[in-house]
């Protein structure tokens, strides 16, 4: 089908409620059907929508397949989306990150997606969208999380990718080899599977290492905005009796300046 004009797509895209209702379609098929049941007829019957309205709001099955496997990434790695501001907040963030992660990769729909892609391989452009908007778009942004981290020093992370890489790995383990042959992983339950994230952010953490202390210019341009807040509370802090004392202790000298100034002009 032809791909409707700019002004059409733009007016589809004002409709929150409708891209809503098509990726909810469109999720269902993905991980019912895979990759290759994500078709703009199929998605256009099961959101109740005309391929009209589909079209103005994506231009191919493969802009619609990248959006919901990014849709699906983010709310995995939703607790990275804020820098971490001190060491409790980043081990309740990664926390947060491995739960999600574990839930998705160990749970029913993962392993209906994975049986539906090894009944009917999907194309390779297929296979490599799904793998940047998904796996690798949630290994980069753990990876930016930690280097952030690791600039205030709230983490020892040298190599924040390589970090990053290791933590996605020890929060799966077998786990991810048991889903694919159906085998209930151990930690599927709530308490156990929340316990499993603990263990699993304690070890990486320990394997970093303790917190690093703030190099020199670090610790340099921490103590120089420690004193430019000091002197900003003090300026703010000055009572008017004190701005009128210093102003009657400078009006003598602003006529001498003043007299001065009549003088050699005169001269």
């Amino acid at each position: 089908m032809p791909v409707p004009p700019a002004a059409a797509r733009n007016s589809g895209r004002n409709r929150p409620d409708k891209a809503r209702q098509i990726r909810r379609a469109a999720r269902r098929l993905l991980f019912l059907e895979g990759p290759r049941g994500l078709t703009m007829d199929a998605v256009a019957h099961a959101a109740h929508v005309s391929k009209t309205t589909l079209y103005a709001l994506y231009r191919s099955r493969h802009e619609l397949l990248a959006d919901v496997v990014t849709d699906e990434a983010s709310r995995i790695d939703i607790s990275l989306g804020s820098p971490p501001q001190t060491r409790r907040a980043v081990v309740a963030d990664l926390e947060r990150f491995v739960l999600s992660l574990h839930s998705f990769l160990a749970g029913s729909r993962h392993a209906r997606l994975m049986q539906a892609m090894g009944q009917a391989a999907p194309p390779a452009r297929d296979l490599g969208a799904v793998y940047r908007h998904g796996p690798r778009r949630s290994h980069e942004r753990l990876a930016e999380y930690l280097r952030q981290a690791s600039r205030k020093g709230l983490v020892a992370c040298s190599d924040p990718h390589h970090a990053a890489e290791l933590l996605l790995g020890m929060a799966m383990g077998l786990d991810l080899v048991r889903a694919m042959y159906r085998q209930r992983s151990p930690h599927a339950a709530g308490p156990a599977r929340s316990a499993h994230a603990r263990r699993v952010v304690a070890a990486f953490l320990a394997l970093c290492g303790p917190a690093s202390a703030p190099g020199p210019r670090q610790a340099w341009r921490r103590s120089r905005q420690r004193r430019d807040t000091r002197y900003s509370l003090l300026a703010r802090g000055r009572t008017r009796e004190r701005l009128t004392d210093e102003l009657r202790l400078a009006e003598p000298l602003v006529q001498t300046a003043e007299h001065g100034g009549v003088h050699r002009s005169r001269a």
